[in-house]
């Protein structure tokens, strides 16, 4: 069985079931994120503020999940990830707001941009085009632009680089030597993903493997949440399957009482592992391991290369999205189509009107 598996893992499988090709531009990913760190992001000018909201909607939203996880053991400014059509009420004047939208039509990041504006926030938008794009040259707001003609999950090092190079240019943050470290960790890693290298030295091909015929279910830490919810998000778009994710230590107040009965549809456990876990987490990845191998199920742990905190953040996300694409291809779909994502927007653009609601804001944000 898994001599077949493994010959539905070769270059020419993957091609004749990628018919995008969205591997193609995962192995870029290196690539994307060095072109990046050389862009020249626009910022606001920032006098007071006390705290950051981070603002977008899936593969543009996860940027504020992993840098939030990023930025959680420094002592800087608090903050917030926001994936609605509304800000908080706490937020005023004294609030910056990075608005992230790949397609720059996002109907719920447009909402935040407009509301952002309305209460005088020092706001900042990314996107690859579209409404954001147009709002922000009308009215004067910074906006960096990225490269177009990806799916937005594939352009999560862009969107994820300008958006930390714009936190630190406005010197909210101090990325310091992560971002490049992060870079080479992905090159390096990149070489291990590809297509033509084998199973065995492969970790992507190997999740994905294990994960065939069964339902995800993943877990993290209080020091990768990001990262689960991400994989949870590229397993749903990339392989169309439906998984489960959840966190330490809350997962060990209501999750792990599902393992107690065995059910017909079979289940698999990827563990996302740090090195230097604090006692407390490694302590209960083991107890949740035990418990789980007691019910006669097996448990997966990824243990995702890199120095820093961020490096481990991102090389897991890069291990664990390659290991959707080729989970797709084991299930013989096509994994860059997202034909339920793209029915709901027409149908919400129809209803809703939003764009027309959104190219009718004011020539002119009000004055900080």
């Amino acid at each position: 069985m898994r001599k077949e598996v493994d010959e539905m893992l070769t270059p020419e499988k993957i091609s004749k079931i990628d018919k995008s090709c969205i591997h193609l531009k995962y192995l870029k990913w290196p690539e994307y994120f060095f072109e990046a760190l050389r862009a020249d992001v626009n910022f606001p000018e920032v006098t007071e503020v006390d705290r950051i909201i981070l603002a977008g909607m899936g593969g543009s939203g996860i940027v504020g999940d992993v840098i939030r996880d990023w930025l959680a053991p420094s002592r800087g400014l608090p903050i917030h990830v926001v994936k609605d059509y509304h800000l908080p009420g706490f937020v005023d004047k004294e609030t910056f707001v990075v608005a992230i939208s790949y397609s720059g039509n996002t109907e719920e990041t447009l909402g935040i941009i407009n509301e952002a504006i309305s209460r005088r926030c020092a706001l900042a938008v990314i996107s690859s085009g579209g409404l954001a794009e147009e709002l922000s040259l009308k009215l004067n707001i910074p906006h960096t632009k990225i490269m177009s003609g990806l799916p937005p999950r594939a352009a999560f090092p862009l969107l994820f680089v300008c958006t930390a190079l714009v936190m630190q240019k406005s010197e909210l943050i101090e990325a310091g030597e992560d971002l490049y470290e992060s870079g080479e960790t992905l090159k390096q890693l990149g070489n291990l993903l590809t297509p033509e290298m084998e199973t065995e030295k492969n970790p992507s091909k190997r999740v994905a493997i294990w994960l065939h015929g069964a339902l995800p279910i993943i877990y993290g830490s209080c020091l990768n949440g990001s990262v689960v919810l991400r994989f949870k998000g590229s397993l749903n778009e990339n392989a169309k399957t439906h998984a489960v994710a959840d966190v330490l230590p809350e997962l060990c107040h209501n999750d792990l009482v599902a393992w107690d009965l065995d059910l017909e549809l079979p289940r698999k456990a990827v563990f996302v592992r740090f090195v230097g876990e604090p006692p407390e987490v490694r302590e209960r990845f083991d107890a949740v391991k035990e418990q789980i191998e007691g019910t006669s199920s097996e448990v997966y742990e990824v243990w995702p290369p890199g120095e820093s905190h961020l490096s481990r953040i991102l090389s897991a996300i890069y291990l664990l999205d390659f290991a959707s694409i080729y989970l797709a291809v084991l299930r013989g779909v096509d994994p860059t189509p997202t034909k339920s994502i793209d029915k709901m927007k027409r149908r919400l653009g129809v209803k809703l009107r939003y764009l027309e609601t959104y190219t009718d804001l004011p020539l002119k944000p009000p004055s900080r």
